[in-house]
């Protein structure tokens, strides 16, 4: 029988890649200057404008096999790779969290990923997700139970921790070790998690972060895009919480 809770995460599970499609184009279009939010979408070589079957997330690019219908000119990698990211992590979100924290944590994983590729591709973390992902979490806290007073502790904490971090930093090196929008996504993390559990997402996304320096023999002088290490350490921490594995 196909239950209500059934036809939710179904229907999540639907919508997390065409958000994701939207997030690629977006990603996409600003380095150049063109608009995203209406304009019709076409190919970047021939400028030929796309149809709707030629744009259904995955399914299309498969079909197409990543060429372009008229001229046949490669559909960006990066446009595929942001849409089955965010249809795994739907999926695998809607398969852990427990039902009525369903929704929430799509919400809450869709902003992660979206903070992720932006600081991934773009080298940013823009403030349009990172104060509505805060005031997010306050507001799940209320609807979902925890005290809205620890999770306010955790924004400030999400701040203050790692702004003192940057500081130190700063005066031995020189130079930042973070970036302002790392500060900010940690703040955003703090409302979702509680202040307790957020210095273990600062050690484990650090821990992250050096681990794939170490496995990929990346230069570590080079500028690392934390954002996506938060992200992933601040989803795994949140599902585990949802669970009640967290006492």
């Amino acid at each position: 029988m196909f239950t209500p809770v059934a036809a939710e995460a179904v229907g999540l599970v639907v919508a997390g890649p065409f958000i994701g499609s939207f997030l690629g184009t977006a990603i996409d279009r600003i380095p150049r200057g063109e608009g995203y939010h209406w304009s019709r979408s076409r190919c970047r070589s021939c400028r030929m404008a796309l149809r709707a079957h030629d744009m259904v997330p995955v399914l299309s690019f498969l079909a197409l096999r990543g060429r372009c219908r008229v001229c046949k000119a490669a559909i960006p990698s990066g446009l595929i790779a942001v849409e089955v990211s965010f249809s795994f992590f739907t999926a695998l979100t809607v398969t852990l969290v427990p039902t009525p924290a369903m929704a929430i944590g799509a919400a809450l994983c869709w902003c992660l990923l979206s903070l992720s590729w932006f600081d991934a591709l773009l080298g940013r973390l823009p403030d349009a997700l990172t104060l509505p992902l805060c005031i997010g979490g306050l507001v799940a806290a209320v609807l979902t139970g925890p005290s809205w007073i620890d999770r306010v502790a955790g924004a400030v904490s999400g701040l203050a921790l790692p702004l003192l971090a940057f500081w130190i930093y700063r005066l031995r090196k020189g130079y930042d070790g973070l970036g302002i929008g790392d500060l900010k996504l940690f703040g955003a993390v703090g409302a979702w998690l509680g202040w307790e559990v957020l210095p273990f997402v600062v050690l484990l996304s650090s821990l992250l972060a050096v681990l794939y320096v170490l496995l990929l023999a990346a230069d570590p002088r080079q500028s690392l895009p934390f954002g996506p290490f938060i992200a992933v350490t601040a989803w795994a921490a949140w599902i585990v919480m949802q669970r009640g594995l967290w006492s």
